[in-house]
């Protein structure tokens, strides 16, 4: 999917590049369904498109009301529930004007919830408030993960008898107890800390110090437990375990907004990487690109 003009591309080993056809709007996540119809998140129009297997493009479901921003990243479990993240707020707007750190002078953030929706694209309700839900992934028990960007954490939820996430613990977090403490901090500390995490900012620092770690999209590891991290502030992708010890780190070309594993062999990431996540500067740009990660010879 481009992002930016809401066209689904298809690349395959033997026929190359092919492309499927556009939806309204800026397109975000994508997943299928249990008969094979795909699913597509209208970033803008807060829809989600079905798209048949004979090409034909239907609305599944309307989430408008749940979205305090852009709809963003989707799961489809196996028995066809979706879950759709979104931003909670204008956040491309306020970047623009503003480093990250500032997002957590108190109040902070906004909070926004992940809309839970049944196969047959009714709303089946929205899980608890998180700090811009974004990637998700279901653990082999049921559970599942959700990156919360602006929380520097993976959330587990459990997922109760309606296919609604429920009972929110962290899973992983990305950022020292202290630090967060003082990030969210009204005290002079506070705004010294949102300060220091300002300067930090900047994309050549950023790819030179291994420090912060917000997650976007996210992809389970082939041991069902780690996960790999597509990092929202660097150009990397990082594997973390349940609690948030880093395995391993891996540069990519350019920031890094998603990741999933798969290939031939189970052991290949596919990264989707930009020169800038605002629609305005990276759409325009036209350099986003699927960077291809063989583990194995990695």
């Amino acid at each position: 999917m481009d992002m930016a003009t809401g066209t689904l591309h298809r690349w395959t080993k033997s026929g190359g590049e092919e492309v499927l056809g556009e939806i309204p709007g800026r397109a975000g996540g994508l997943g299928f369904l249990p008969n094979g119809d795909m699913l597509i998140v209208s970033m803008d129009q807060h829809v989600i498109w079905r798209r048949s297997t004979d090409g034909e493009l239907t609305q599944h479901a309307d989430i408008s009301a749940y979205c305090g921003g852009h709809a963003n990243d989707m799961m489809v479990t196996p028995d066809g529930y979706a879950y759709v993240g979104n931003f909670g707020f204008d956040y491309h707007a306020f970047h623009r004007e503003n480093a990250n750190s500032h997002l957590y002078k108190p109040p902070g953030p906004p909070s926004t919830r992940v809309v839970c929706i049944a196969p047959d694209g009714t709303i089946a309700g929205t899980g608890p408030d998180m700090l811009f839900p974004n990637g998700t992934v279901q653990l082999p028990g049921g559970s599942v993960v959700v990156a919360e960007t602006l929380r520097l954490q993976l959330t587990e939820c459990d997922v109760d008898d309606g296919g609604v996430l429920v009972n929110p613990r962290p899973y992983a977090k990305l950022m020292p107890e202290f630090l967060w403490k003082q990030l969210n901090s009204g005290s002079p500390l506070g705004t010294i800390v949102r300060t220091a995490a300002g300067v930090l900012e900047n994309p050549h620092i950023a790819n030179a110090l291994p420090i912060s770690l917000a997650p976007d999209g996210i992809a389970l590891d082939s041991d069902g437990r780690s996960i790999w991290i597509a990092n929202a502030t660097r150009a990397e992708v990082v594997l973390v375990k349940p609690g948030g010890h880093v395995v391993e780190r891996i540069r990519t070309g350019n920031k890094t907004l998603d990741v999933e594993l798969g290939g031939d062999n189970g052991r290949t990431l596919f990264c989707a990487t930009t020169i800038n996540d605002d629609p305005t500067i990276g759409g325009p740009a036209r350099k986003g690109c699927i960077e291809i990660i063989d583990l194995e010879g990695a």
